[in-house]
């Protein structure tokens, strides 16, 4: 018997497999879909393009969302280290 299930009770091993199931598998697909040849995510995959790879740095609204992802996550790299 492993040290989690020996304190977890049955249905909170349940409830935790099924929250991490919640919270990974969008992060699993991702990828998989994003290669995808469809415009929206569907199974089974149509086929396999880096088309939407392609268009990311034609677009001015994503590039202005990644250079604002980078500016916040460096300054609050640097606001972390600051304040310890």
């Amino acid at each position: 018997m492993t040290a989690i299930r020996r304190f977890l009770p049955g249905w909170l091993s349940s409830y935790a497999t099924l929250y991490i199931l919640f919270l990974y598998l969008p992060v699993i697909f991702l990828p998989i879909f994003s290669i995808n040849t469809a415009a929206t995510p569907k199974f089974p995959l149509s086929g396999i393009t880096l088309h939407w790879y392609e268009d990311l740095p034609k677009t001015p609204a994503l590039i202005d969302a990644t250079w604002n992802s980078l500016i916040v996550g460096v300054s609050a790299s640097i606001l972390s280290t600051v304040l310890g």
